[in-house]
């Protein structure tokens, strides 16, 4: 083994004395030897764990999802380290380029993401094997080339490692005509290092007391520092500096220290060298994206520096840099919020729609500006003495800050138990005052727009003086340990709100509450008072919506259900969601009563019973028909008719919806005897109804059989028709479940059933050869029998047993016949117009529950039947031959002056001889 250490300690050197980013090595005069630094090693270190990383696998940080870029001699990629779990592979290498047979890259990139010993071991590695033969024949050389890095990035790579560099000069003995930003690569560097990408390098293998050239490169252009990490290598025995490798020297602030010493998998060899330190550092970088991932270069650069272990020497030195790399406390967070690191005033975070937590306790001279929609929590006991600017998003200080907190608009400070120990000047924005409330050891200031967003039972606890200069409190709910809304009984809630050691100056200007809530607020001399209690919203509603039924009906509902739930009615899980209802606005509260209404299960068997008229207005026609055939069956006859219909659902004060449905009838009649015709029919139809005001959407599919018959023929008079049918229904309903600013979406199905019957009689009156008229009087029944339902998909749907409605009502009208022959046959042209008189109640009202309450029983109202109606049609009908007819119908039901549906019916018969 000693052999192969050996051999690969020389394959490191040789690699780093290589040309790379399209430079060549100059021959300077060495430095003298810089004045020794005391490096005081009190800091425990150990071997087993040097860099602190076994923490950060217990909580499964392992770079999952993350792509980092490797720029080595060439990569094994089909070995086993570099496969997943799952037995994916993780390392990838492009075709662009062959490299050489130097197993270099294989073992960075088993320190890097190795399955057995690699820091990030579900990261995805994308390799350039940029490797070249050197000039004196061997295979150690890189060779950089701007294209190289394009392709990485392409992919999406913003993190790289760097395990090369020039070995016979050192940043300090390097020149800008050197490195010049001429050079391609070095133009990528600076371009991406100084917005959103972060490059990792190898300090050098020479032991001299400074970088490498490229490892130092932001010497000379600061704007790189931002995206720039060089790492020097220790010993994995003690800690201390390896013998070979540069210290940080001039880049101790973009530097830091990682063991360099490893015995390796993909190859049965151990090796040392700062070019397997770089890529601890490299996978570090990716576990702190993985737990952060709107985190850019400079950030992930901050927070692994400003977490390094400490070597002794306080912050950044010429030896470690900032110190031994500390994997498990990196993936908390920033430790420092540092002016040397941030590279100004203050650390700048803007995230969005996500929310992520700081851990560690948090020093520094520098502070922070929070950005973006997202949300970041501070847990630790912070230090840091710059200034805190909230300018977009939540900034909540769960743990401690120690310097002014100034909430700008679009910003929001919160707290639940954290201490602010200094004042909070609130400049426009918000102050979310929740949980267990926020501690502000100086003063509160706010501006006429600044907005307090307060709970009942979560109190501002202020130092000093709190001045409230006519800003706004917005009320909301209290929360549980859980975060979750408490529910609010009649029973009124007083808290203080606002506590002032010193006094509160003047009053809020403006106090807004929920519209299930209502409150008021109570001044003391150093404190302010709110009491709570949810209001009567069936009352509300009545005076808001000026007695919409609809509103009327689901508010009622509700207040009998909270009421239930104020005697302690109800699981926790349902009170919960009640909680949350009752934050909304008075803006959300008409969407939210319409939808809870579930006013479609009543107003959609309408529908049903549309479906069923249809099928019988089509039935009748046809019967109408054959009582003016000339020619007969003498087998018999048979017929299709095809039937579309649209329609208008609609009542005042509730949801309305227009209707269609299409289908078809088929059937089969013989004549009895001269006077008398009976058959059997089927008929199929789809339907649909789309509500407005959330009432959601039914569709139906209907399946029904019927026997008619019709006594009285052509020459006859006196008529006698009928028909009894029984359909089954599959009914269908989508809606949207609205509770505030939330909103579910439940689907379900019930099955129905309906039976009809239909009776007409009339007398022939022949007013002329080819035309009479007949006046005609009916009676039909429609029972329909829906099926059961329950809506699981929320705690506020609904769920109802089943329920059967039913619906007689007379019929009066007057019809009219004219003949007349023509090439295409004989033709009959028929039009008739009848009054309908419901005897039954027209209601489709149900009893139903909520799904999260089932034993609280309400009554949902909606459309009901149509208690009068006309009924109006023309037809024709053309008998080609004694075999073949056609025919065409129309007919319209009018109901409360607007026309309820429409009928299109059209067919053929065949008289079987």
């Amino acid at each position: 083994m000693k052999k192969k250490l050996i051999l690969i300690i020389a394959l490191v050197i040789v690699v780093l004395s290589c040309s790379s980013s399209g430079g060549q090595s100059n021959q300077n005069p060495s430095p003298s030897p810089p004045t020794p630094i005391d490096v005081t090693r009190d800091i425990p270190f150990n071997p087993e764990d040097p860099h602190n990383n076994n923490e950060a696998k217990e909580t499964d940080s392992d770079g999952d999802n993350i792509t980092v870029g490797i720029v080595d001699s060439n990569f094994d990629t089909t070995h086993k380290e570099f496969y997943s779990e799952e037995n994916k592979p993780r390392l990838s290498r492009s075709r662009n380029y062959s490299g050489t047979t130097n197993i270099h890259g294989s073992l960075v990139a088993e320190v890097l993401g190795g399955r057995t010993m690699g820091i990030a071991t579900n990261v995805e590695m994308r390799g350039i094997a940029a490797g070249t033969i050197c000039s004196n024949g061997s295979n150690n050389c890189i060779s950089v080339k701007r294209e190289m890095y394009d392709e990485l990035y392409d992919h999406g790579v913003r993190i790289y490692n760097q395990s090369f560099g020039v070995a016979s000069r050192t940043i300090k003995t390097t020149t800008k005509t050197d490195m010049p930003l001429s050079d391609p690569v070095i133009a990528f560097y600076r371009d991406k290092a100084s917005t959103d990408s972060l490059f990792v390098w190898a300090a050098g293998n020479s032991g001299t007391e400074e970088v490498s050239a490229e490892a130092g490169l932001p010497y000379l252009y600061p704007e790189m520092q931002k995206g720039w990490i060089a790492v020097m290598a220790v010993n994995s025995t003690d800690g201390a500096p390896s013998d070979y490798s540069n210290k940080c020297g001039i880049a101790q602030n973009w530097c830091i220290a990682a063991v360099g010493d490893y015995d390796f998998n993909v190859r049965n060899v151990s090796g040392m060298g700062t070019s397997f330190a770089a890529p601890a550092v490299t996978g570090t970088a990716a576990v702190v994206q993985e737990k952060y991932p709107w985190m850019n270069g400079d950030l992930i650069r901050q927070t692994i520096l400003s977490t390094a272990t400490d070597k002794g020497i306080k912050d950044a030195d010429p030896v470690y840099g900032w110190g031994l790399l500390n994997i498990s406390k990196a993936v908390k967070g920033p430790a420092l919020f540092d002016k040397r690191l941030a590279l100004g005033d203050y650390v700048n975070v803007a995230f969005d729609n996500t929310t992520s937590t700081f851990e560690n306790d948090i020093s520094g001279d520098a502070g922070l500006i929070k950005a973006g929609t997202g949300k970041l929590i501070l847990s630790g006991k912070n230090t840091y003495t710059g200034k805190n600017v909230v300018n977009g998003g939540v900034l909540e200080v769960n743990g401690q800050v120690v310097s002014e907190v100034y909430v700008q608009p679009g910003g929001t400070l919160s707290s639940n138990g954290g201490y602010i120990n200094n004042n909070v000047i609130n400049n426009g924005g918000i102050i979310s005052n929740t949980g267990k409330g926020m501690n502000i050891q100086g003063n509160y200031t706010s501006t006429p727009e600044g907005v307090i967003v307060s709970t009942a039972g979560a109190t501002i606890n202020v130092g000093g003086t709190a001045d409230l200069n006519n800003s706004t409190l917005r009320v909301t709910a209290p929360k549980d340990d859980d975060n979750n809304p408490v529910y609010i009984s009649k029973e009124v809630i007083t808290e203080n709100v606002v506590n002032a050691a010193n006094g509160v100056t003047s009053t809020f200007g403006k106090v807004e509450t929920p519209v299930f809530l209502q409150s008021d607020v109570i001044y003391g001399n150093d404190g302010v008072k709110l009491s709570v209690a949810r209001r009567d919203i069936a009352e509300y509603a009545d005076e808001a919506y000026n007695s919409d039924a609809t509103r009327n009906n689901s508010s009622q509902n509700l207040e009998q259900v909270l009421t239930a739930l104020d005697n302690n009615k109800g699981s926790d899980e349902f009170r919960t969601k009640i909680a949350m209802l009752q934050q909304s606005s008075s803006s959300d509260l008409a969407a939210t009563l319409d939808s809870l209404s579930g006013q479609i299960y009543a107003s959609a068997q309408a529908l049903t019973f549309q479906q069923s008229q249809a099928v019988n207005r089509d039935l009748t026609n046809r019967l109408v028909m054959l009582g003016s055939m000339e020619n007969k069956a003498d087998i018999a006859g048979l017929w299709f008719s095809g039937i579309a219909s649209t329609g208008k659902l609609k009542e005042s004060g509730y949801a309305s919806a227009d209707t269609t449905s299409y289908g078809g009838q088929v059937g089969i009649d013989k004549n009895i005897n001269d006077s008398t015709i009976l058959g059997i029919a089927l008929s199929y139809s789809d339907a649909e109804a789309d509500f407005d005001r959330y009432g959601g959407k039914s569709k139906s599919q209907n399946f029904g059989v019927s026997l008619y018959g019709r006594y009285g023929q052509k020459e006859d008079k006196f008529y006698v028709l009928g028909r009894l049918g029984v359909g089954f229904v599959s009914s269908d309903v989508d809606r949207e479940v609205v509770t505030g600013v939330q909103s579910e979406n439940v689907s379900i199905n019930h099955d129905d059933y309906v039976y009809s019957g239909y009776g007409e009689t009339g007398y022939k009156f022949k007013l002329a050869k080819n035309f009479n008229l007949t006046p005609f009087a009916g009676i039909s029944y429609d029972l329909v029998k829906r099926g059961s339902f329950s809506e699981d998909g929320s705690l506020l749907g609904l769920e109802a047993d089943n329920k059967t409605y039913d619906q007689m009502s007379g019929f009066i009208g007057l019809r009219g016949k004219y003949d007349f022959e023509w090439a295409g046959g004989k033709s009959t042209i028929l039009g008739y117009v009848s009054w309908q008189k419901a005897f039954s109640d027209e209601s489709l009202d149900f009893e139903a529950s909520y799904v999260g309450l089932p034993s609280e029983k309400f009554t949902v109202e909606g459309i009901g039947l149509p208690g009068d109606s006309v009924w109006t049609g023309v037809g024709v009908s053309t008998e080609v031959n004694d075999r073949w007819a056609w025919y065409a119908n129309y007919d319209m039901q009018i109901s409360d002056s607007d026309i309820s549906n429409n009928v299109f019916s059209a067919g053929f018969r065949f008289n079987v001889k």
